[in-house]
């Protein structure tokens, strides 16, 4: 059993260094180092056991919903991306790592995109991208899929959105673009896409979607020039769009317990939190209400992605959170499968309550 459990991890940090090798061109990333391997000096040698070692103790699960690929890229020759618990500390892995770019012989990876929720799962307490199966050594490019039309409007459309999430990954500002495929409503005014990504499918099931669904109209802005495209939490976005932290706030977090409940603050300061039905109230000193609105502004919640939700069991309080800062407005759904970023501005966001908010569950 031992040595099965030491299999899964070394597959687990087999598959985080594989991910790297799945370039858009098919090709193992290029390499260049002003030293060879064999010729590294004895302390970078050191630095990389150290390191590795970080990385398999950040890779530990009980199950699916534990696992996700955070925001973070440690970089040649430690894999594209890393696999680890949710609630992992990775200070050290952050610090050790670039300590080890600044001192030890530099080497470069061509990243493919990192794997969606539902590519990770759990095994023997490791999480592992499950691309990257036992015995496939493959770099082969996925099929691009195309959305089914069975004549259920509504599940076409969900079918269209994922292609359209999946296609928009980064890791550098210079890897996002604007398609100049115009979807239409109600799948936006553009597509924000990795320029290595294929919007074929996104283009069969959109024409199919208007060709047999309701439609609807946007009036939409002129697109953003490459210069406004910024990549932030492995997506793309505009850049032009910005909180104001001047502007007016309300923030609402809606919490799916077995007793339902609210939170909400306004920008005058009222804060009111509501559970099953019944209503207190308390204020924010205007202070603390600019200084929550900075929070926000500085945070990465505009940036995270609108919908966070696995099939993993079982137990899970599902929340809403719905923030608007001068003319932003920006909604999260979190289930499970949700980024330390959301907790932590979600926690922000509570502690404005003098009271604990107690979460019952549904066992």
């Amino acid at each position: 059993m031992e040595g099965k459990t030491t299999a899964l991890a070394a597959l687990a940090l087999a598959a985080s260094l594989l991910g790297c090798l799945c370039c858009t061109t098919g090709n193992p990333p290029a390499t260049t180092t002003s030293t060879t391997l064999t010729q590294k000096p004895e302390k970078c040698l050191q630095m990389e056991e150290n390191i590795t070692r970080l990385i398999d103790q950040a890779n530990h699960c009980e199950t699916d919903a534990d696992c996700l690929v955070p925001n973070f890229s440690p970089g040649c020759p430690f894999g594209c991306y890393l696999l680890a618990n949710e609630y992992a500390d990775l200070s050290s892995i952050v610090e050790a790592t670039t300590a080890y770019q600044l001192d030890c012989p530099q080497c470069e990876y061509k990243c493919g995109p990192p794997p969606s929720f539902k590519e990770i799962e759990c095994r023997q307490n490791k999480c592992v991208d499950t691309r990257f199966e036992p015995g496939d050594t493959t770099t082969t490019t996925r099929p691009e899929p195309t959305p089914n039309f069975d004549g259920n409007c509504t599940a076409l459309e969900k079918q269209v959105e994922t292609l359209i999430e999946e296609a928009n990954y980064c890791t550098i500002d210079e890897e996002c673009t604007v398609s100049g495929y115009y979807p239409g409503c109600p799948f936006g005014c553009y597509i924000f896409a990795n320029k290595n990504a294929s919007l074929a499918g996104i283009k069969a099931g959109s024409q199919e979607y208007h060709k047999n669904c309701p439609t609807c109209v946007y009036s939409c802005l002129m697109p953003p020039n490459k210069e406004n495209l910024t990549c932030r939490m492995g997506r793309c976005f505009d850049s032009r769009f910005q909180p104001d932290p001047t502007g007016d706030l309300t923030v609402e977090l809606r919490i799916y317990d077995s007793v339902y409940k609210t939170l909400l603050i306004e920008d005058d300061g009222t804060v009111t939190f509501n559970e099953s039905g019944v209503a207190k109230k308390t204020r924010m000193t205007p202070q603390e209400i600019q200084d929550l609105k900075q929070y926000l502004t500085e945070s990465e919640f505009f940036y995270l992605q609108p919908k966070y939700e696995t099939t993993a069991c079982c137990d899970y309080i599902a929340e809403n959170m719905n923030i608007t800062l001068g003319y932003r407005t920006y909604t999260v759904f979190c289930s499970n499968g949700c980024p330390t970023q959301y907790y932590d501005i979600r926690n922000q966001i509570i502690k404005n309550w003098p009271e604990q908010i107690r979460y019952y569950g549904w066992t």
